[in-house]
């Protein structure tokens, strides 16, 4: 059973530091946002060392450290999802025009 844990838990560790370096290095994140992967990636290695320590101080870490850096990502993958994408701040992302004329056969209601 601890085997397994220290197998997921090295698998969850690597891939997160190959998205920090994906996305560190794609630049497609603007600001501090890019590294919030590597944020993530560091508070949970700080998190595991307290395991051997003190299992209570890595409990509390797991949630309010751990937790919040979790949070932070995805804030960051939220706040990226809703941009728009002709690139134009001003325009919203979704476009929902109820107009009778823009209708085709397939969307029109039945009457």
């Amino acid at each position: 059973m601890t085997a397994t844990i220290l197998a997921s838990i090295a698998l969850m560790f690597g891939g997160m530091a190959l998205l920090t370096i994906g996305t560190v290095v794609g630049r497609q994140l603007l600001g501090l946002g890019r590294w919030a992967p590597g944020l993530v990636l560091a508070t949970g290695i700080i998190t595991a060392a307290f395991y051997s320590i003190e299992r209570m101080v890595h409990f509390a870490l797991l949630g309010l450290l751990w937790g919040a850096a979790w949070l932070l990502l995805a804030y960051v993958a939220h706040r990226e999802a809703i941009k728009p994408i002709s690139g134009n701040p001003t325009c919203p992302a979704v476009a929902v025009d109820d107009d009778e004329e823009t209708r085709t056969s397939n969307t029109s209601r039945a009457r």
